[in-house]
């Protein structure tokens, strides 16, 4: 049988204590980063890839928010420019859904028309947009996928696509 003074009693409590704070906080952890079945599938898939976020060539695109449900219907994206020069882009941008396997436009993107506008962010600049969602959008797996140019320039090797995906919630 083993016998601790007082002041070692207190030192094997506080070590528990420690522990058991640690394996909470590790438990957190892991449900952080699971992905609630409800939410695009448990164990990964196309929803948890790009959640919200994509960085290419020194450009970022943010989606806020990545979960859209309760009444919410529009998204916003940001760009920012984390290159030494400026980058290039317009309007346009599409709305795909994940559907029998593969990302499909969805139905209401097909039509849209879009401005002939040119947006131009310089180095360390960002620029916020907001795309609006139908009333009756379904709930899934969803991506918005943005073209930026690089370059002032119409050749293909200059364009970069950005890819973030979001959640409709019921």
């Amino acid at each position: 049988m083993v016998m601790y003074t007082a002041c070692q009693c207190r030192v094997v409590r506080r070590l528990a204590w420690v522990g058991l704070a640690g394996a909470i906080a590790v438990m957190l952890l892991v449900t952080l980063m699971a992905v609630n079945p409800d939410r695009g599938g448990a164990g990964g898939g196309p929803c948890v890839d790009r959640l919200g976020f994509d960085e290419r060539n020194g450009v970022t695109l943010t989606l806020r928010p990545a979960f859209v449900g309760g009444g919410v219907r529009s998204i916003e994206y940001t760009i920012v420019n984390r290159r030494s020069e400026p980058i290039y882009f317009g309007a346009p941008y599409d709305v795909q859904r994940f559907t029998d396997g593969k990302w499909v436009t969805v139905d209401w993107m097909k039509d849209r028309v879009w401005i002939m506008i040119l947006y131009s962010l310089n180095s360390g600049e960002s620029m916020t947009l907001t795309v609006e969602l139908p009333e009756d959008i379904e709930p899934g797996c969803y991506r918005l996928v943005k073209e930026v140019m690089l370059r002032d320039t119409t050749e293909s090797k200059w364009k970069v696509e950005l890819v973030a995906t979001f959640v409709v919630e019921r």
